[in-house]
């Protein structure tokens, strides 16, 4: 009798241990599938802005004023497609096809707002567009692959390294001079939000939500002073970069070598 409940037991083990593997597998799967979805995304935004750049910023003034026409119309475009990938995501919710609203508002929003960006600050608006498409690429990986509680830090860290640079290129381009403080400060707004929301989280063990359905945001054993004192370090940079924009280079510097060290602490903590 004790050694079939012995074969019971071991046979239940054995199935559980089944179940977690193939929840993983299925788990693993889905993050893959994201993961190629938005590097496709990416992948069709960074074509559309290098083309650009090859013939909006490099062209003839005759493919110039005909690039100008074509970027305003994608730029309606895509906020077409933003509002329709927003509608599909709201109606099915859940599924391949409210995935798929989600890259269509992806996509659209990128292609509206560099549309503008590209009209309104020639030529350098096209040269940061061509930069911003696979550096959102990385954040989605390190979104999809990593801690939360690192997107969060890495993701406030990595604002304020864009916002260093703008504010070293500030120093000597008349096309920003008069409008980085603006950006700065937007920049600034996001970070100290995205510090509100990281503190609020790691406050509540890494949770979020209403008592009774909270869900697990953050691991729950991360160094959350590490994500709080680098978003604090990148709103402090920020404000530097506003009223000191001579020390912006150095700063920014600085900030690529935490974005390092965070990366390295969160792999080996993934381990």
């Amino acid at each position: 009798m004790a050694k079939k409940q012995s074969l019971e037991k071991k046979k239940q083990i054995r199935a559980q241990s089944m179940q977690r593997k193939a929840d993983r597998e299925k788990e693993e799967a889905a993050i893959l599938n994201k993961c190629l979805g938005m590097l496709a995304v990416l992948v069709v935004a960074e074509i559309y802005f290098l083309l650009c750049y090859r013939f909006f910023v490099q062209g003839t003034m005759q493919s110039l004023v005909t690039m100008a026409g074509v970027i305003a119309v994608v730029g309606y475009v895509g906020l077409a497609a933003a509002i329709a990938g927003a509608v599909l995501f709201a109606v099915r919710r859940r599924g391949k096809m409210a995935q798929g609203g989600v890259w269509l508002l992806l996509l659209g929003v990128i292609l509206f707002a560099g549309s503008r960006l590209m009209l309104a600050i020639y030529p350098t608006g096209t040269t940061v567009m061509c930069a911003v498409v696979p550096l959102l690429a990385l954040a989605g990986f390190v979104y999809y692959l990593y801690q939360k509680e690192f997107f969060c830090a890495g993701l406030g860290m990595g604002l304020a390294v864009a916002g260093m640079w703008l504010a070293h290129r500030a120093v000597g381009s008349a096309a920003w001079s008069s409008r980085y403080v603006i950006v700065e400060v937007v920049l600034l707004i996001l970070v100290l939000a995205l510090l509100a929301v990281t503190v609020a989280i790691g406050r509540n063990g890494g949770k979020w939500g209403k008592a009774g359905g909270e869900k697990m945001i953050f691991s729950g054993t991360s160094n959350y002073a590490l994500a709080y004192g680098a978003l604090v370090l990148a709103a402090v940079f920020i404000l530097i970069g506003i009223f000191a924009a001579a020390a912006a280079l150095y700063l920014m510097w600085a900030g690529i070598a935490l974005l390092f060290v965070m990366a390295v602490y969160y792999t080996i903590h993934m381990m």
